[in-house]
């Protein structure tokens, strides 16, 4: 048995109506005034044999009122027996429903009918159970739930033009996210049976393998209420997809040359022939481009080299020619970049120019200001001695480089964390002179890492070279989706080589730092970067001159350079948050079988594609309210106990005593029963 409302609430309100009468009763024989009188002696005499029957029938009187609230009490709590189907004068049965469509963009796949239409269909079965009344919540479930009713009383009508609102999102099915909310859905209901629906088609990305959160939320549904999940599915489950187009490589700047990359998948289970993709930019569209057969599962990348020449924004989609798939939503793909007329660099001298040599800076100017032409140059490079950077200055720059800067005092530290915040691009290069304690405080937060110190080769047995008679570290196998280590990894295996690395700084990484490029023999990373709100930091453990390295001297430093600048003044990604979760894309569908094993132990029930749904859920459906029944029956115990008292009463006042005798009889039992 279950209690739909508070059954502590209820019951200590019950125990106080129950106790009302007892204390009344109770009060009543302490109060009584004993008054000895002469003529009341004849009175006592006749009153004191049918004193012990007054006293049964006064107690039972007692029990029957006490009996008529602890009834009242025991029905607002509303019982529930759970096993007890509906039927009979035992109780009623009020069934309250949440039913969750599936809304995610993979419902939208389909030649003829879609599988949201599917979905309206198998909810108008369930909607055929209900009765007038019943409340009945709706909602969509995505990536964040739409409620389209709310604990409405069933009206067919009603819940139809809810249905017809139903609307496939460009989101993905947050199904740990849905579990959360049904919860609170199900809470909400006062019914005697309580139902959830899952109408989905049961993505295998979705439902073959649970995530922890996922199976917690569907445990709490299943312990609130009845769970059903109803599977709908179209025919065929072939699709072309594009699932990532994003900025490659090269110049944003006017005149510079970009390339963009566009990936297609196919998910079906067929070969696809092929087919066309073009590119638009700003609304004006290219010329189509083809590409040969896909195979099931895999891809194929299509670069792009967009004209990029008008300066601001420039918004990119990529597009698929008309396909034979049934899902045309995922079709397209968007990327947003910026094209800056100028960029204005500042250059933090760590150990300016003494006479003895060139600057800390000096290679590192030369790879920024790499083919630029005087007044035309797009990129405007400043240095300034680390001691006389003014904190206030830093603003109005896209780019800051510091290398091996001693210290970084807090007015720095300040302007450099709200420069970066606010989208800027930090690059910083180690060195000797670097006072680690300043930076590690006063730069924690933009730092990708912990600095802990100068590592050089040969100094320890995890340091030495893969063969020997080495001297010092090459650059690894880049692995990273990195744009730099994308670049790095254009270079043949011989160009890696010739960099060489005789001295690193060791950091500690962060949880949410990137590491782009790593040392070989020892794996220490070489280039790291930090994510901090809008902007980027980028973290080289080598120095810009050639103390610790080949590297400036190297044909890949300058095009590092010139691809950190494009990387960090431009952050593609930041146009891509309307595109969709390729994971929707995979239409494959988990079996019957499958679902019904994974979901055992939740006492779940999948209804299968081709079942009688009305009927399985009419089967299972279990629970009768009985608080009307206790109603009932605390009415009847209250009218036997006014008839029980009447007839007492009327007993005791009939037989023949004197005039006198029968008033004050009378008058005292009457006004005892009545209160």
């Amino acid at each position: 048995m279950t209690f739909l409302n508070s059954p502590l609430l209820w019951t200590i309100a019950g125990a106080i109506g129950v106790a009302v009468p007892v204390i009344i009763h109770l009060l009543h024989q302490r109060h009584r005034r004993h008054t000895d009188w002469a003529a009341m002696e004849l009175l006592r005499r006749a009153l004191v044999v049918r004193s012990g029957q007054v006293k049964l029938e006064d107690i039972l009187l007692l029990l029957l009122r006490c009996l008529v609230l602890a009834l009242v009490a025991f029905a607002l709590v509303r019982p529930t027996l759970e096993d007890q189907a509906e039927g009979g004068l035992l109780g009623e049965q009020r069934v309250g429903m949440v039913i969750a469509i599936d809304a995610s963009f993979s419902m939208d796949h389909g030649k003829y009918d879609t599988r949201m239409e599917e979905a309206r269909q198998r909810v108008s079965k369930i909607l055929e159970t209900a009765k007038e009344g019943d409340p009945i919540t709706i909602v969509l479930m995505a990536e964040s739930p739409r409620t389209l009713l709310r604990g409405a009383n069933f009206n067919l009508d009603r819940c139809n033009d809810a249905l017809e609102k139903a609307e496939v999102f460009p989101e993905r099915f947050n199904l740990e996210r849905a579990t959360v909310e049904l919860a609170t859905l199900v809470d909400e209901l006062k019914g005697s049976v309580k139902e959830c629906y899952l109408v989905t088609d049961a993505q295998a990305v979705d439902w073959a393998n649970f995530s922890k959160e996922a199976a917690n939320g569907l445990e709490t549904l299943a312990r609130k209420s009845k769970l059903f999940l109803v599977p709908v599915e179209t025919e065929g489950r072939e699709n072309l997809a594009i699932t990532d187009f994003s900025y490659a490589s090269g110049s944003l700047g006017p005149g510079g040359l970009s390339r963009f990359t566009a990936e297609v998948r196919n998910f079906g289970l067929q070969t696809h022939d092929g087919g066309s993709i073009s590119l638009s930019v700003n609304d004006r569209n290219g010329t189509p481009r083809s590409f040969g057969p896909i195979k099931p599962g895999e891809s194929r990348l299509i670069d792009f080299y967009p004209d990029l020449d008008l300066s601001g924004d420039a918004n990119l989609t990529a597009s698929l020619g008309r396909n034979d798939d049934a899902l045309a939503i995922d079709n397209r793909r968007m990327a947003s970049v910026r094209v800056s007329d100028r960029i204005r660099i500042l250059c933090i001298d760590g150990e300016p120019f003494a006479g003895d040599g060139p600057g800390e800076t000096f290679w590192l100017r030369k790879a920024l200001e790499l083919n630029q032409l005087g007044d035309d140059a797009s990129i405007e490079v400043v240095v300034t001695d680390w001691q006389e950077t003014d904190p206030s200055a830093i603003g109005e720059y896209d780019l800051v480089f510091a290398a091996n800067v001693e210290e970084v005092d807090s007015s720095i530290a300040r302007s450099l964390d709200s420069f970066v915040r606010k989208g800027g691009g930090l690059v910083l290069f180690a060195g000797d002179r670097m006072d680690l304690p300043s930076y590690n405080e006063n730069l924690g937060g933009l730092l990708p890492g912990e600095l802990i110190g100068i590592s050089a080769f040969g100094e320890g047995s995890e340091t030495v070279g893969d063969s020997p008679g080495e001297t010092s570290w090459t650059l690894a196998e880049p692995t990273s989706s990195h744009v730099l280590s994308q670049l790095t990894r254009t270079m043949p295996q011989e160009g890696r080589d010739a960099v060489r690395f005789r001295k690193s700084m060791e950091i500690r990484p962060d949880d949410n730092a990137t590491i782009v490029l790593s040392l070989s023999g020892n794996g220490s990373p070489l280039v790291l970067e930090k994510q901090v709100d809008s902007g980027s930091v980028l973290f080289f453990a080598t120095t810009a001159d050639r103390d610790w390295s080949n590297l400036v001297v190297h044909p890949l430093f300058p095009m590092l350079m010139q691809q950190s600048i494009t990387h960090l003044t431009n952050r593609p990604e930041a146009g891509r948050a309307g595109n969709l979760n390729p994971s929707e894309s995979d239409l494959g569908q988990a079996s019957a079988e499958s679902l019904e094993e994974a979901l055992s132990p939740l006492n779940a029930v999948v209804i299968p594609i081709a079942a009688n749904l009305g009927g399985i859920v009419k089967e299972t459906r279990k629970g009768t309210e009985i608080s009307r029944t206790l109603l009932i029956l605390a009415l009847l115990v209250f009218l036997l106990q006014g008839y029980l008292a009447r007839l007492f009463t009327n007993r005791m006042t009939s037989k023949g005593e004197s005039s006198l005798q029968e008033s004050l009889r009378k008058h005292t039992v009457v006004a005892a029963r009545r209160t």
